[in-house]
């Protein structure tokens, strides 16, 4: 049971060659290894995805929550926190948060609610008075 190359291959090499004590340490080796015989490597443990959890703590939650609370988008607390824009989002679902559609909120505005807006403006125009109407 031989690894590696044949006598004939050593012979070979050692024609093409003037490194002849190279060959003799791969002689030397390659009868080691047959003599030491089939090894198995130990498992590998498990992976693990990332590194340490950051944790948060209260202000920094509060933070994220304010500031998220406020208009501003995943994306500034995610870079401000060295967190991934799930990690936020879990965050700020955690603490009752309920999370914006992308885009913002005229993503989802339906053309019927558009047109509702532009005639509510059209009144307050007409009327000269600045107000917003009912609401």
């Amino acid at each position: 049971m031989g690894m590696g190359l044949a006598s004939s291959e050593v012979d070979m090499a050692g024609t093409y060659s003037n490194r002849t004590d190279l060959l003799q340490d791969f002689a030397e080796l390659r009868k080691r290894i047959e003599v030491s015989g089939p090894h198995r490597s130990k498992p590998s443990p498990p992976k693990t995805s990332g590194g340490r959890k950051k944790q948060l703590g209260p202000s920094e939650t509060a933070d994220i929550i304010t500031k998220y609370t406020a208009g501003t988008s995943m994306a500034q607390p995610k870079v401000e926190h060295h967190m991934a824009k799930r990690t936020v989002a879990k965050v700020l679902r955690e603490n009752g948060v309920v999370i914006r559609p992308r885009g913002g909120p005229t993503k989802n505005t339906t053309r019927t609610d558009l047109l509702d807006s532009l005639a509510e403006l059209r009144q307050q125009i007409g009327r000269g008075d600045g107000s917003h109407g009912s609401q």
